[in-house]
């Protein structure tokens, strides 16, 4: 979802400055999870510092948030590489993960997206999953399913707790205006990467927001 200043178009840029903040409510309010929000610069659709491109005087055609995300490849044979917490243990306390990426376009080249799964001693493992979208959202555990909510996973090499890297190459022509020049002019895309962990507790599961670790674009 982006808020953004109505009085704002192609040629105007916009003059408010905005905060947002947004959780996740989970059961009569047992767990509040904190879902990140990143602020975006509304210049007019020109500028090389713009991040919020208009479609005509109501509607948004794309937003890449260069300044406040995580940034991504906007070089042919670039990645974008990433590291995500999960914590799975069956054992009490249970835990479960789901991983959100958000990307700034829609990508077949990441449909099938190579990972290293780490256990808690850091051995790892090769995995595939997919995350085409510009929203993604993987369940993580060793039965999970595509469908409802999730439209990936990550299912193999899975111990109690761990981390997966993703390296993700996924620079598209179609989307900039040169080999390393996007349409805002930055030079970059932008995204944001999170796990919800969940730690089931005394009497319901706690849900917790951890951010993504980046480790820059190589």
């Amino acid at each position: 979802m982006v808020i953004a200043d109505a009085s704002a178009s192609e040629t105007k840029a916009s003059s408010m400055i905005l905060y947002g903040a947004a959780y996740q409510i989970r059961g009569n309010w047992a767990t509040q999870a904190y879902i990140p929000v990143l602020p975006l610069i509304d210049d007019v659709d020109s500028a090389r510092r713009d991040e919020v491109k208009h479609r005509g005087a109501s509607f948004l055609s794309e937003v890449n948030p260069v300044t406040a995300g995580m940034l991504l490849a906007d070089e042919p044979g670039e990645g974008s590489i990433f590291s995500m917490r999960y914590f799975v243990q069956s054992a009490d306390p249970a835990g479960t993960t789901e991983f959100v990426l958000w990307f700034p376009d829609n990508s077949a080249l990441r449909t099938s997206q190579t990972v290293l799964v780490f256990d808690a001693d850091e051995k790892a493992i090769s995995a595939r999953t997919s995350i085409p979208y510009e929203l993604n959202v993987l369940q993580v555990a060793s039965d999970a399913k595509v469908g409802g909510l999730y439209t990936g996973v990550i299912t193999d090499g899975l111990a109690d707790t761990g981390f997966v890297l993703f390296d993700v190459i996924d620079f598209a022509a179609s989307t900039s205006t040169a080999a390393g020049s996007t349409v805002n002019g930055y030079g970059s895309r932008a995204g944001v990467a999170f796990s919800l962990i969940g730690v089931k507790g005394g009497v319901v599961e706690q849900t917790q927001t951890e951010l993504a670790h980046e480790r820059g674009v190589q």
